[in-house]
């Protein structure tokens, strides 16, 4: 059950950035019109689902109320 939580958690704060696109020597694409071309990169904040988490369970045990 925990681990089914922190899983949807870590779906939940992933986010997607742009990467400039390389070729296999590492030079940055250009477009046609000379613009470097991005392409979409997920990136896991696992630091958010964690503190996220722990927040949760401690919420559950009732160490936040007072």
């Amino acid at each position: 059950m925990e681990r089914n939580h922190l899983n949807k958690l870590v779906k939940f704060y992933q986010q997607t950035q742009q990467r400039p696109r390389t070729d296999k020597n590492g030079h940055v694409l250009l477009n046609a019109e000379g613009q470097i071309e991005y392409e979409p990169v997920r990136v896991q904040r696992l630091d958010y689902a964690v503190d996220q988490f722990v927040e949760d369970k401690q919420a559950r045990k009732g160490a936040l109320a007072k």
